[in-house]
């Protein structure tokens, strides 16, 4: 019990997803944002507490992710792929369905836009996320399939984040799914959606990175974390993709490498 409550507290819990999306803000221009943190706001609404529910179910997707070093690594919930699915299609999931039932029309285009592409993009990283649980050894073949999940997560990442390209298009509406709400509620939104994309990075850094060396995978998914942060931040100013564009990147440009990727290891698996 006591790993438990030190791995929700701490590591990797409330304190470093606190953390991923302080720099997550910071890196990606969206310091305003932390300013709710420390206000005292409006007693928050119905968009307010589908929100926060993603928020929450953020938090525990990165609390069950197999991290190196997890307090509680022995614990059944840990690396649970059943539980880890469930809370980030929650979390993704809950706020762009809330946007599709209310608020003003472009809100409900800029969520249907948001819903196509993020559940294309991460259809790819569960795909990779998946294969990585084949168990082929440690030889070459091994790592050229590594790879290629990679890069596969790092072309869907976008997509799935709803950030760059994958962006809702600013000739339809540049608060997206915030349309329509107040100024409190929207940064609640802006909050939430910093912790889900944190969180999503995180976890996909946690699964493809190997965990062999405890303390080098550490860094070098903190160091990953960086560098992708920092990146995606980057394409803010590129032109938006139409829809089926964007979708057409997904299935054709960055799902390839993870299918290939997957049958190889399940071909190199049957062959053992």
């Amino acid at each position: 019990m006591t790993n438990v409550l030190l791995a929700a507290a701490l590591y990797p819990g409330l304190a470093s997803v606190v953390v991923l999306v302080v720099i997550t803000a910071v890196l990606g221009g969206e310091r305003p944002v932390l300013r709710l943190v420390f206000q005292r706001g409006s007693r928050p609404g119905f968009d307010g507490l589908v929100n926060a529910a993603s928020m929450i179910m953020a938090l525990a997707a990165v609390i069950v992710a197999p991290w190196p070093l997890h307090p509680a690594q022995g614990d059944s919930v840990v690396g649970d792929l059943v539980v880890l699915f469930f809370c980030i299609e929650a979390a993704s999931l809950l706020p762009v369905l809330a946007g599709t039932i209310t608020r003003s029309p472009l809100a409900m285009r800029a969520a249907s836009r948001t819903l196509q592409l993020g559940v294309a993009g991460r259809a790819v990283i569960w795909l990779a996320i998946g294969a990585t649980a084949i168990d082929v050894g440690d030889g070459p073949e091994y790592w050229i399939a590594r790879v290629m999940l990679a890069v596969a997560s790092v072309l869907a990442l976008p997509a799935a984040l709803g950030v760059g390209p994958f962006a809702v298009e600013w000739g339809l509406t540049p608060a997206g799914m915030e349309e329509g709400l107040g100024a409190g509620e929207a940064e609640r939104a802006r909050l939430a959606r910093l912790m889900r994309n944190a969180a999503m990075i995180a976890v996909t850094l946690v699964y493809l990175v190997p965990r062999d060396a405890p303390i080098i995978s550490a860094g070098v998914i903190v160091a990953c974390f960086l560098v992708l942060t920092v990146a995606f931040s980057r394409l803010t100013a590129l032109p938006r993709f139409p829809l089926p564009a964007g979708l057409r990147w997904c299935w054709f440009v960055a799902a390839p490498p993870a299918v290939l990727a997957t049958l190889w290891l399940a071909w190199l698996a049957v062959q053992q």
